[in-house]
């Protein structure tokens, strides 16, 4: 069992996307360097990963057709790949989640339960369980988000078919996980008093109005289930807004005849917002004000209403800059040019998927925002998801729902306490 525990954690470091934290890892929650939470963030999140580019990027070649990454799920033309790979540094300070990647095979959570990495989290989790350091509610409610977000993919691997060493080495980072989630909690009334940064952001970043009561924007809810708040593992809730071309007399109508036409001529703009989820001093999942990652399409046409283009820009959120600065919103922009990585399939939300092939042997592909996006939405850009399911005439007619609300935030917290993964972590909190 020695040996091939010793053979992983050799081929992670080979082949995988390698640790690095030490003199360059990120100053997020205080300028020290030897700040524990400095530390912890730097094992969950700071990387070197090996990546290939497409042929947006000229400099990177030479080039070469590889269908693993685009032929499942790009209609038309699309870019080749670097035959080369180069070293990139992630130092994690963006909209994604621990101990990435966890698509399909969890490689990143699995490479935490061997050491080095195991080893350093424990000595981490433990220094942080040991800190006394005063910390902000705003800073409590980011650093629970990130614990959350390692808990979840190494509770599966606990209480999965792993074999009892892996099993064993799961069960004891998510107990120190768990104390510590319990640890910093918030109270209800340090939840509501976090900041609204996404309101906080719109003055600067040019955001539009999206929740002003009676305003252009629509809340749009159709089926009960949401693909973006289940690969969250409901730890997050997403909300999908719209921006119709004209303002509809009769919005009802207007949302079922969006269901049976084609639904990107009604829409001038859509928004996809990912709201922060946490886990507060009772032991309930109660909904924060704080927006992790916000997503706008733009659609162009011409006179006659015919689509010319879709513009996308995405705004990460940065706990450096948030921290820094509560009151700016604390969003990282990106645009259609900006460097992504490629989606490995339509339910894709993690952050550096490999390609498709075996697990640690191939390595994932950067592109721009603008292809990540019309890998799902077509290649035009337009395609709607939400009004893409299956028998429609079997649901609900779809709604607009009124601002404020709590709808959907309210939806997500339920499913996610009725969830054994949820349970469990409470009990490891000692909340209850």
């Amino acid at each position: 069992m020695r040996a091939a525990l010793l053979a992983v954690a050799l081929l992670a470091l080979v082949q995988g996307p390698r640790l690095a934290p030490g003199p360059g890892a990120p100053l997020i929650y205080s300028g020290r360097a030897d700040d524990s939470w400095n530390r912890l963030f730097a094992l969950l999140f700071t990387r070197d990963v090996r990546v290939r580019y497409t042929s947006e990027f000229p400099d990177r070649g030479p080039f070469h057709d590889d269908p693993r990454v685009f032929d499942m799920f790009v209609s038309g033309t699309h870019p080749e790949v670097s035959s080369r790979v180069f070293d990139r540094h992630e130092d994690g300070d963006r909209a994604v989640d621990a101990l990435y990647p966890t698509f399909l095979n969890l490689t990143g959570p699995s490479d935490a339960l061997v050491n080095p990495l195991r080893g350093e989290l424990v000595k981490a989790l433990n220094a942080a369980l040991d800190d006394r350091t005063p910390r902000t509610p705003l800073a409590r409610a980011l650093m629970q988000a990130d614990l959350w977000s390692a808990y979840d993919p190494l509770a599966r691997i606990q209480y999965g078919r792993a074999d009892g060493a892996i099993r064993a080495s799961a069960y004891e980072l998510c107990d120190l996980i768990g104390k510590l989630i319990g640890r910093i909690a918030l109270t209800r009334a340090e939840i509501a008093s976090l900041p609204d940064n996404y309101a906080d952001a719109r003055p600067t970043a040019a955001l539009p109005d999206l929740f002003r009561p009676g305003g252009e924007w629509m809340e749009v809810m159709w089926a009960p289930f949401h693909m973006h708040d289940q690969e969250a593992d409901y730890r997050r809730v997403a909300r999908v807004l719209m921006r119709p071309v004209s303002v509809p007399r009769n919005v009802p109508g207007f949302l079922a005849a969006a269901t049976r036409e084609y639904p990107q001529r009604s829409f001038a703009q859509v928004a996809l917002v990912m709201q922060m989820m946490l886990v507060d001093s009772t032991g309930h999942v109660v909904a924060s004000p704080l927006a992790q990652d916000v997503q706008l399409r733009t659609f162009t046409r011409a006179a006659d209403g015919t689509l010319r283009s879709t513009s996308v820009s995405e705004f990460e959120l940065s706990r450096r800059k948030l921290l820094a600065n509560p009151s700016s919103g604390g969003f990282l922009r990106f645009d259609d040019g900006s460097e992504a990585y490629v989606a490995v399939s339509g339910n894709d939300y993690g952050f550096a998927t490999p390609m498709l092939g075996m697990p640690r042997a191939t390595q994932p592909t950067i592109s721009t925002l603008h292809v990540r996006c019309n890998a799902c939405h077509g290649p035009d850009g337009a395609h709607l998801m939400s009004f893409a399911v299956q028998d429609p005439e079997r649901l609900p007619p779809p709604r607009a729902l009124p601002q404020p609300n709590d709808e959907r935030r309210a939806a997500v917290a339920r499913e996610k306490e009725a969830r054994d993964d949820f349970k469990r972590l409470v009990a490891l909190t000692g909340l209850r």
